[in-house]
């Protein structure tokens, strides 16, 4: 009986666990983010390549009430997957990422000194213990990089916007076969970069 009793226990913890589980977002290893223009918030859409016709795999989209710049990842099946939230009091950019329960998974923290005099922004990708997982530089002359890189040196995420974007960003994504960055990270970057050059371009339009 205490055995059966266990058995039970144990598949309603299981289900319970189950439940607790976000969506997934199953990302191909190149695809695209494409900005919605005329939209309320800032809003990329991921699409497959050519190749795969340009399949739907979900968005990244701004919050419109948040007290700093914030953003939910969103699945094809317009499941909440993940979100992020840019510090209010930091020095030098600051975002932490939330799983779809606002639990935290990790964070990227710019690196101010270090970015100094530099051509390039360098950031600490951190998981949810404040461990460094992995390094990312952002270089911008004319066209935009963003690059991850492992402890080890290995590139596992190389994210890239033409100069030439009239009608809002492309961001052409490649994620390495044995990367280990959750996508919402690496996603918040290009989206982030999009959302504050918006802001420059509203702004300059005002003046």
């Amino acid at each position: 009986m205490k055995k059966i009793t266990l058995v039970i226990c144990v598949f309603i913890f299981n289900t319970y666990v189950q439940a607790q589980d976000c969506p997934v977002l199953n990302l191909p290893e190149n695809f695209i983010l494409d900005q919605k223009i005329l939209t309320w918030s800032t809003t990329l859409n991921i699409y497959g390549s050519k190749k795969e016709n340009k399949k739907f795999y979900g968005r990244i989209r701004a919050k419109i009430l948040a007290w700093t710049p914030s953003f939910e990842v969103y699945n094809e099946d317009d499941q909440l997957v993940g979100s992020t939230r840019q510090t209010l009091l930091s020095w030098g950019t600051d975002v932490k990422v939330f799983d779809c329960r606002q639990r935290l998974i990790g964070s990227f923290k710019e690196k101010v000194w270090e970015s100094l005099l530099k051509t390039w922004t360098e950031y600490n990708v951190l998981d949810e213990k404040e461990q460094i997982i992995a390094l990312s530089n952002k270089t911008e002359f004319l066209d935009t990089s963003i690059e991850l890189k492992s402890n080890r040196g290995q590139r596992q995420v190389y994210i890239y916007r033409d100069f030439w974007n009239l009608f809002g960003d492309v961001w052409s994504v490649k994620v390495s076969s044995d990367n280990q960055i959750d996508p919402v990270v690496y996603l918040a970057m290009a989206a982030y970069k999009t959302y504050v050059d918006d802001q420059r371009a509203a702004e300059s339009s005002r003046d």
